[in-house]
């Protein structure tokens, strides 16, 4: 896990997108855990995305809290802070997730527009990337709210899948510049 002070910053101060994908990307050395069910996302710390997490979705713990005799729960063997794909913390229990990897890892929704210009061009390198992201760019003409087609609302709703198959395949992100 990322040193203590760094994972208490990074959930404290918001979202931060080009981390989580850095983050997430092949060769990295971060343990991956997996939801056991779906869950509302909730920091205990700070600002999160208002989406529910799911079952199977991957994360990357970045800090641990075992229970305390000052501040008990029955069952709960301690909690974690953790990335999600769209770069927002979630405080999960330990009983939570697991380390087995299922066999369609899931992930959040990775916004393209909160994205930068950099990690954009760097994720449409991948031929898939790109090939639904011009799609959806033709497709919606640019809009993000109102009245949109089947067809615009389906590919933006397959865009992030495809980044997070592409992304668990490179190792050639750039560092992102915005961090804690």
């Amino acid at each position: 896990m990322p040193p203590i002070k760094w994972a208490e910053r990074l959930c404290q101060s918001g979202v931060y997108e080009d981390l989580a994908l850095y983050m997430f990307q092949a060769g990295t050395p971060w343990t991956r855990f997996y939801m056991r069910t779906g869950l509302n996302a909730v920091n205990g710390w700070g600002p999160t995305v208002a989406e529910d997490l799911v079952y199977r979705e991957e994360v990357i713990p970045i800090n641990y809290r075992r229970q305390t005799e000052a501040f008990s729960v029955e069952g709960s063997l301690g909690t974690f802070d953790v990335i999600r794909w769209n770069g927002s913390c979630v405080t999960l229990d330990v009983g939570e997730v697991t380390k087995k990897q299922p066999p369609a890892p899931r992930n959040s929704r990775v916004e393209w527009k909160e994205l930068s210009e950099e990690m954009q061009d760097a994720l449409r390198k991948g031929s898939e990337v790109e090939s639904v992201y011009q799609a959806r760019r033709k497709e919606c003409k640019g809009a993000s709210i109102g009245r949109v087609t089947d067809k615009c609302e389906s590919l933006d709703k397959k865009l992030p899948d495809v980044i997070a198959s592409y992304v668990r395949r490179t190792s050639d992100l750039p560092e992102p510049t915005e961090h804690p």
